[in-house]
């Protein structure tokens, strides 16, 4: 226990991983007050125009939706259509964008989630350069739920092949069945928010392989390595204790740092959107049962998972490298590869069986969730967002075992951790 104590001072006593770590929690700031000052409303009060920015303009927006809030029930998304038709229909336009801004304000904001989610829904009924929500069948919309198994079925059948299409209608349906209908909605949370919150993990989960890449490589480079492994604990209970404390540090820091975002956050948009179905946020094809609340409590275990992962695999190059530039290199890079490959993996399994797949802005563990996409692995199609946690979770049974038998390897097959040879000047 001294020995990891002494080892998570030492990783916190280096200048640039303070610098690192203090600048994860002012990223959490930053992140959470940008999206709360780009949410801007503007609306006419008699014959002056006032103009609304933060927590101002949620406040008001929370209360606009109120009467278009609670359970979306098939009678009140009908009613919206209808409301929202006969809005443009008075006004002579046939595009929201085309409405004066006070009229979109006032009439059609406070329904814009039931009216993005009919679009959705009804995209196959899209004519004549209309939107789906006044081209289809106002009629149709007392059956919303029903339709939400003709979009999965469309859906499948434009992006999948014919072989794969059975066994990915089976398992969706059978996911759509448990999710709980009517939707819920309530209060306003401004996805964009959401989207801060996903790029975050994935810039801490960067940073905190910055921190780790030079942990076993750093002693190498000054040739300490060798003098560790000839100590009593020098060998696998060092390299237990090292794992230990980076991962220690990182998860902490991720979990402060989003303790710090999701506290200014709930600050400015309150806890009621905390209530709203993943399907009124997301897609109505997202296959999770879950409310916002619980979302965003699973991505905190799911992040904190891939960190690990991310961390474990980072010291696999660490143990490997001779200097710390090398392995910080090599660390970034293994990270940010599911990345940099996604935009030709994007149904391909190998996109998603990294340590890493989880983080990104394509490709990121949150995306795969709000959204509906099932991979190839081996004949058997599965979500990648499962996939994304199943390869993490076997990289965290593996890793830690092969971390602490490749350092205790003195030379050998693992050479690169004995001293370098030194030349003697004469």
């Amino acid at each position: 226990m001294k020995i990891y104590l002494n080892e998570i001072k030492r990783i916190l006593s280096i200048r640039s991983n303070q610098i690192i770590i203090l600048l994860s929690l002012f990223l959490a700031i930053l992140f959470s007050i940008v999206p709360i000052n780009f949410t801007r409303i503007s609306y006419k009060e008699g014959n002056e125009v006032k103009n609304l920015k933060g927590k101002q303009a949620i406040e008001y927006i929370k209360k606009a939706k109120e009467p278009y809030s609670g359970n979306m029930t098939e009678d009140l998304i009908y009613n919206s259509t209808k409301k929202y038709r006969e809005v443009l229909k008075q006004n002579n336009v046939t595009d929201r964008s085309e409405l004066k801004p006070e009229i979109n304000t006032k009439e059609l904001m406070p329904m814009e989630h039931i009216s993005k989610k009919v679009n959705e829904v009804f995209t196959d009924i899209q004519s004549n350069n209309l939107s789906p929500v006044l081209s289809m069948d106002i009629n149709d919309n007392k059956n919303f739920y029903n339709k939400v198994f003709d979009y999965l079925n469309m859906v499948i059948k434009s992006e999948y092949p014919n072989k794969a299409q059975n066994q990915i209608m089976k398992k969706s349906e059978k996911a759509l069945d448990k999710i709980k209908t009517p939707y819920e909605y309530y209060g306003y949370y401004n996805t964009n928010a959401n989207d801060y919150r996903g790029f975050y993990n994935t810039i801490i989960i960067l940073l905190m392989v910055v921190v780790a890449a030079p942990i076993f490589s750093s002693d190498s480079e000054n040739d300490l390595d060798y003098i560790f492994k000839t100590t009593k604990y020098g060998r696998r209970k060092f390299a237990i204790y090292k794992i230990l404390a980076i991962l220690t540090i990182s998860v902490l820091t991720l979990l402060l740092g989003n303790f710090i975002q999701g506290s200014i956050l709930d600050y400015a948009f309150g806890t009621e959107y905390k209530k709203t179905s993943v399907q009124m946020m997301f897609s109505a094809l997202s296959l999770h049962n879950w409310n916002f609340g619980q979302f965003n409590k699973y991505m905190l275990i799911c992040n904190s998972i891939i960190l690990i992962s991310t961390i474990l695999a980072t010291l696999i190059i660490s143990v490997l490298s001779k200097r710390k530039a090398e392995s910080i290199t090599k660390s970034i890079i293994l990270s940010i590869f599911p990345t940099i490959i996604s935009p030709i993996a994007m149904i391909s399994a190998i996109n998603y069986v990294f340590p890493s797949s989880g983080i990104g802005l394509i490709n990121s563990l949150q995306n795969q969730i709000a959204d509906f996409n099932f991979v190839n692995v081996f004949g058997n199609w599965m979500s990648s967002s499962n996939l994304i946690m199943i390869s993490a979770v076997i990289y965290i049974i593996v890793l830690p075992s092969l971390i602490v038998i490749m350092y205790s390897k003195q030379g050998g097959k693992y050479g690169f951790n004995s001293p370098r040879r030194r030349k003697i000047r004469k």
